[in-house]
């Protein structure tokens, strides 16, 4: 007899203000199941690295957009669904991203990729995956957060995240209310992936 197990994954994002530590974002993601099947089995069966050297199996990048949501000429927000079925999904328009892997010649110090494993009987390990925005990045940002002419759909105004492997499988997808990123702000963003066996 052959004994069924069950795998879930759970993500939840938080972001913060580095300077005030005011939350901007603290919610639960969305998971693509079939990418993230394909990352775990490619790690379980130690899958050679492509031609960047770079294993295909680990999250490496995390990638922001400014395409997960519009604002009507009543102000109203419409939120475009996760994109997590499509196996070559996207975010919907990504506009800044960094190597979170720190294990990469030239990825920022404050970036990391960790884990942690519960003691029993708990069956779950936990992946965290920190990004700091900081203050001078991404070049061409707004001054302050207040600039002369504020605009909502700004380029930098991100309002959709997503983690991602070396050969750009997306792993995860949230979309959110626009947070502007300003050279007046610092964010620093927390992704927590807990997976489960049972």
């Amino acid at each position: 007899m052959t004994a069924i197990v069950s795998t879930h994954v759970h993500g939840h994002v938080k972001i913060t203000d580095r300077a005030t530590g005011e939350i901007l974002l603290d919610r639960a993601n969305a998971i693509h199941n079939k990418n993230m099947a394909i990352a775990i089995a490619r790690g379980l069966s130690n899958e050679p690295a492509g031609g960047s050297g770079i294993p295909k199996h680990q999250i490496y990048k995390l990638k922001l957009g400014n395409g997960g949501s519009s604002i009507d000429s009543m102000s109203q927000i419409t939120y475009q669904p996760p994109n997590v079925v499509d196996p070559g999904a996207t975010l919907y328009n990504t506009t800044y991203a960094e190597i979170v892997d720190d294990a990469h010649v030239g990825t920022p110090a404050e970036n990391s990729v960790t884990y942690l494993s519960a003691p029993l009987p708990d069956l779950t390990s936990i992946v965290i995956t920190t990004m700091t925005v900081a203050a001078g990045e991404p070049a061409g940002q707004d001054l302050s957060d207040t600039p002369p002419n504020p605009n909502p759909e700004a380029q930098y105004a991100f309002d959709e995240l997503g983690l991602f492997t070396s050969d750009d499988l997306m792993l995860t997808h949230i979309i959110f209310s626009p947070i502007l990123k300003t050279a007046s702000r610092e964010l620093v963003i927390t992704y927590t992936l807990t997976i489960s066996v049972s």
